[in-house]
C-alpha cells in the first residue's frame, strides 16, 4: 500500500490518495504521518482518495483504535473537515464507521462516493455541517 500526500494550489486542501491493499498498520501510519510531518499546517483541510484501493483490511477493534489515536492529535485537526471518496461498498462502509466514531465537535468528516461531491463539500464556507452519505 503507498499514500501519496500532497497540498493543492487551488483549493489549500491537503489530499491523501491510497492505493493498493490498506491494512491495519497502514492507518495507524498515516494518522502518525499527518500529525507529525511539519509541511503540514493544523488544521488543514483533508480529502482522503480510496478509490484506487483494491483491498481494505480493517477490523471494527481497529477502526475503534484509529479513532482513538486520531483523538490524541484531535488539535492538530481543530476546525478543519475531513472529505473520504470512497468508490467500493467496503471502503464506504469502513470509512462511515470511522466518520461516527470520531469526535464531531473537534473536526468534521463526510464519507462520499463522488470526488466532486467531496471537493464541493470541502469547498463550502461554512464548519460542521455533517453531509449526507452517498447512495
Amino acid at each position: 500500500m503507498s499514500f501519496a500526500i500532497s497540498i493543492e494550489d487551488a483549493s489549500g486542501s491537503l489530499v491523501v490518495s491510497a492505493t493498493g491493499h490498506v491494512g491495519e498498520e497502514d492507518a495507524f501510519e498515516l494518522i502518525e504521518r499527518l500529525v507529525s510531518d511539519p509541511e503540514i499546517p493544523d488544521g488543514i483541510n483533508g480529502l482522503v482518495d480510496l478509490r484506487s484501493v483494491d483491498r481494505l483490511d480493517l477490523s471494527a477493534e481497529a477502526i475503534q483504535r484509529a479513532s482513538e489515536t486520531a483523538a490524541e492529535y484531535e488539535s492538530c485537526f481543530a476546525g478543519s473537515r475531513w472529505g473520504i471518496v470512497a468508490g467500493k461498498d467496503l471502503a464506504f462502509g469502513i470509512s462511515r464507521m470511522y466518520e461516527l466514531q470520531r469526535n464531531p465537535q473537534r473536526y468534521t468528516i463526510g464519507v462520499f462516493r463522488d470526488m466532486e461531491a467531496a471537493r464541493a463539500w470541502l469547498a463550502e464556507p461554512t464548519r460542521g455541517t455533517t453531509p449526507q452519505p452517498g447512495p
